[in-house]
């Protein structure tokens, strides 16, 4: 969403529609929801799975970043200190909190875009549901099913997940 928003009606003619399921567009009041003791179930395996692609990128770039800071995170902003914001060019958290949260830039988006956010993801704080901006914006279409959970939109006794039926009647819907 940050890259559609930030090129506007310069993103390449091939992208028509995009779909998105449970995207954090606030990163920083993301980072904080997975903070929250119930959310330790996801912060273990999302750190445990980031981990092993910040060693990756040690072993394959060495010295972009220091690996023994993995042992010193408490908290999920002190990874994105420590990782994420270096990584990615920025200068500390809070600088890769404000300059690649989706909110900032979802306003530029001039493709169909389907925004999907359970009301029921444990993930998702309030400050990720762009309601406000998508209630006038004639391009981003959000929908807030009651469940899903985060990611979590499945079918019972069917190959084919309502989120890939979704995403797929909407660009049908297109045209």
């Amino acid at each position: 969403m940050k890259y559609l928003g930030v090129h506007g009606k310069h993103a390449p003619e091939k992208i028509r529609s995009v779909s998105f399921f449970l995207p954090p567009t606030d990163l920083k009041a993301g980072a904080e929801a997975l903070d929250h003791p119930s959310n330790f179930i996801y912060r273990k395996r999302f750190l445990h799975y980031l981990s092993i692609k910040v060693e990756e990128k040690n072993r394959r770039f060495p010295g972009v970043v220091d690996v023994s800071k993995l042992k010193e995170i408490k908290a999920w902003r002190d990874f994105d200190e420590y990782f994420s914001a270096p990584i990615n060019g920025f200068r500390d958290a809070e600088d890769f909190y404000e300059q690649a949260s989706a909110k900032n830039f979802m306003g530029g988006i001039t493709v169909p875009t389907l925004l999907v956010q359970a009301l029921n993801d444990p993930i998702l704080p309030p400050a990720c549901y762009p309601v406000e901006l998508c209630k006038n914006h004639p391009n981003i279409f959000l929908e807030m099913p009651r469940h899903g959970g985060h990611v979590g939109f499945t079918q019972a006794k069917k190959e084919v997940a309502w989120a890939e039926e979704r995403a797929w009647g909407f660009v049908k819907s297109l045209g």
